[in-house]
């Protein structure tokens, strides 16, 4: 009992407070702080091992896409500055620099895109323009034309066709079209082409003046003080005007148109017969009666079989006695025309 009053008197483990009266404290265990603070240190040592190789670059193995893809840093790009150990956050993938090369973008927060150029297998795009030549193909220096083509078949029914003239010089050119028949013209639609441009030439048969049968000619077409061009192979068949037979009128002889009806017919009838491959544009009869008169009347169509066709039409009346003239006239699809003539007598009314 003494030894315990005696060790509640002592010294060790109490105080005295300002109000006389003391507690008791518990002794200090300086091994216990001592092992805590040791916790501590290696508690922070172990995070920031985490957070250090969470910003290595993932390998090959945890990563597929790593081991087919490298990714080169530019060393000509300035790099940010590393950041402190106490940076938190995870590092972005992309921002994570090849290993063992100074001024990576590692721990920079920033994810930076490799160009085309940086990633192997790919290769960068060209710029516009770049390798690209004239409109057909390499342009010539100086002044140059092409043609589209140069081969121009009008068959047995075109007349007008079109071929481009193209520049492929690096200067304008002046277009310069060789002698031509009469019934053929090649006329371009402006006198300069320039570089890249496409003009149209436009070739012209006239059928109408062609000479009948198979036509074949050649048209040197060229730049002036240039090159290029060619020459141009028109060819075509012409049919020739249509034939035209079997004309007649019926009556041969009509009367006056003040006669009576009774008395006899005071208009004829004229027929004719087209043979024509080309196709008929139409048929017309042109008149002069006994007076002067002028008159121009279209024939109907009749019958068709092939390139053969029938067509009749009125000749007359007329106020006067006197002959009346007629022409028919047989036009085809070329422009081709025939004609044949004919007459028809007119004769008073009968007395009584």
């Amino acid at each position: 009992m003494a030894q315990r009053m005696a060790d509640e008197i002592g010294p060790a483990g109490r105080h005295r407070s300002p109000w006389g009266r003391s507690k008791r404290i518990l002794p200090i265990r300086w091994g216990r702080v001592a092992a805590a603070v040791g916790a501590a240190a290696a508690l922070v040592t172990t995070l920031l091992l985490v957070h250090n190789s969470g910003s290595e670059p993932p390998s090959a193995t945890r990563d597929p896409a790593g081991a087919r893809t490298s990714i080169v840093v530019s060393t000509s790009v300035a790099s940010p500055p590393t950041p402190s150990p106490s940076a938190s956050g995870p590092v972005p993938v992309g921002a994570v620099g090849a290993p063992g090369l100074s001024g990576s973008a590692e721990g920079s927060g920033v994810s930076a895109a490799p160009e085309p150029s940086q990633v192997a297998g790919t290769a960068a795009p060209a710029r516009p323009g770049a390798g690209t030549d004239g409109p057909r193909g390499t342009a010539t220096a100086g002044p140059a034309i092409g043609l589209s083509r140069t081969d121009v078949d009008f068959g047995e029914v075109e007349s007008t066709i079109r071929v481009d003239l193209l520049g492929v010089g690096t200067s304008p050119a002046r277009v310069r079209v060789g002698d031509t028949p009469g019934w053929v013209s090649v006329v371009p639609g402006q006198e300069v082409v320039d570089p890249g441009a496409q003009v149209p030439l436009v070739v012209t048969l006239d059928r109408a003046t062609a000479p009948p049968g198979s036509i074949d000619l050649d048209v040197p077409v060229s730049a002036v003080d240039g090159s290029g061009g060619g020459d141009l192979r028109i060819t075509a068949r012409v049919s020739g005007a249509p034939g035209l037979s079997g004309v007649s009128a019926a009556p041969t002889a009509i009367l006056t148109s003040g006669c009576a009806g009774d008395q006899g017919a005071t208009q004829a009838t004229v027929t004719a017969t087209v043979v024509d491959p080309t196709g008929v544009l139409g048929v017309e009869v042109r008149t002069r009666a006994p007076d002067g008169q002028a008159t121009t009347t279209p024939l109907q169509l009749v019958t068709a079989v092939d390139d053969r066709s029938t067509w009749s039409g009125p000749v007359g009346p007329a106020p006067t006695a006197g002959t009346i003239t007629y022409t028919v006239v047989a036009t085809d699809l070329d422009g081709r025309s025939s004609t044949t003539d004919g007459s028809v007598e007119v004769r008073p009314c009968p007395a009584g």
